[in-house]
């Protein structure tokens, strides 16, 4: 961390500065400095607004408000990281934590709409499986037990070889 800011200090013009400031927002991240992570990668995006960062960016600041349970500021970074990039990996991943920040603010009609979009969207994703998993889920909180038997069943039969299969079947 002290070298990142050493170097950002010293030559606050180098080319290097955008990577300098991930790097040194990645490193707090990792720290779990989600305050100071979130000030540098603000900096960040307001330095170099076409960073090919952004994307990241958004999903780590999501991560950090998550993980900190202040879910709507998680819901908006997500949203920004989806729209951003909706065919990457990392766009797919924002798409799918926007969808659990809902269902952790208790938005779970909203959840289970964007739940569904999602699958729709995005049927081979790696998250799809954990994505309908989670349609149930809620479903089986909200007491609509047929639909939720529905939902652990079309898991079953269209994600066959999913880890989650067993769950699905005593849930």
């Amino acid at each position: 961390i002290d070298k990142y800011k050493d170097l950002i200090e010293k030559y606050p013009r180098t080319k290097r500065k955008e990577e300098a400031l991930y790097g040194l927002g990645w490193s707090y991240f990792r720290l779990s400095d989600f305050s100071s992570s979130a000030k540098v990668f603000s900096q960040l995006t307001n330095e170099f607004p076409e960073s090919k960062y952004l994307v990241e960016i958004y999903a780590r600041q999501g991560d950090g408000f998550y993980i900190s349970k202040i879910f709507g500021k998680a819901a908006e970074y997500y949203q920004k990281g989806a729209e951003l990039a909706p065919q990457t990996e990392e766009g797919q991943y924002c798409a799918y934590q926007l969808c659990h920040a809902l269902y952790q603010q208790g938005s779970y009609d909203k959840a289970i709409a964007s739940l569904l979009a999602y699958v729709r969207k995005y049927t081979n994703s790696p998250y799809a499986p954990n994505a309908l998993y989670l349609i149930g889920w809620i479903r089986f909180q909200q007491k609509k037990y047929a639909d939720a038997i529905e939902d652990f069943n079309f898991l079953i039969q269209a994600y066959p070889k999913s880890s989650l299969i067993p769950r699905a079947h005593f849930a």
